[in-house]
């Protein structure tokens, strides 16, 4: 069995991040009429980047929090 991990978000996550981002947030940003460009999600991800952990099965990453 594969055990799924978690693991302390890096630096080279952040295009990981962004796309994920990206994907699923800006949508609901349109709607609430926020901002959706790069600078605005970067932003955002970077905040508190420190307490992000990636989650991991087989070595490839699922989703950031």
């Amino acid at each position: 069995m594969i055990p799924i991990v978690y693991r302390p978000a890096m630096e080279s996550d952040l295009i990981f991040l962004l796309d994920l981002r990206a994907k699923t947030m800006t949508p609901h940003l349109i709607a609430a009429a926020l901002p959706t460009t790069t600078d605005s999600h970067l932003q955002r991800i970077k905040y508190k980047f420190e307490h992000a952990a990636i989650i991991e099965y087989d070595n490839i990453s699922l989703s950031g929090f």
